[in-house]
């Protein structure tokens, strides 16, 4: 009902077997807090590709870490097209792309590791180039 876990629920719910399960408590590793605006762009040939702008925040204990994020899901049409479509973008003033979920993120806030950034659009741009060449 709450964000608050409830193990009771859990085992309910899924007829578990967990034993003195009632001294148990549980803890959320992490939490996020954020607000979505999203926009679905139909880029012709039957593609569609949802387009998500969150603004928040990621809190593990006392940690925490702004998300302010785009991200990008082909809804119908081919993964080329949602390939040539993030080629077509122009990112400057610090932004980039990366695979880095917020789940990701938290568990990483969590555990104090920090995360290496991959130059994804750089890694798109090649599988483009292969795919263009192979077809």
């Amino acid at each position: 009902p709450d964000a608050q876990p409830n193990i009771s629920l859990l085992v309910e719910k899924y007829a578990l077997t967990l034993p003195n399960y009632a001294q148990w408590e549980l803890k959320p590793v992490f939490s996020t807090d954020f607000e979505r605006e999203s926009w679905l762009i139909e880029c012709g040939n039957g593609t569609h590709i949802e387009v998500a702008f969150d603004q928040g925040k990621i809190v593990a204990g006392e940690k925490q870490t702004p998300i302010c994020e785009v991200e990008f899901e082909l809804k119908s049409g081919l993964p080329i097209d949602l390939l040539h479509f993030v080629q077509t973008l122009t990112l400057e003033n610090e932004i980039r792309l990366s695979s880095a979920s917020k789940a990701k993120r938290g568990y990483l806030l969590a555990n104090s590791a920090s995360m290496t950034v991959t130059n994804w659009l750089e890694k798109w741009r090649e599988l483009l180039q292969f795919t263009q060449n192979t077809t």
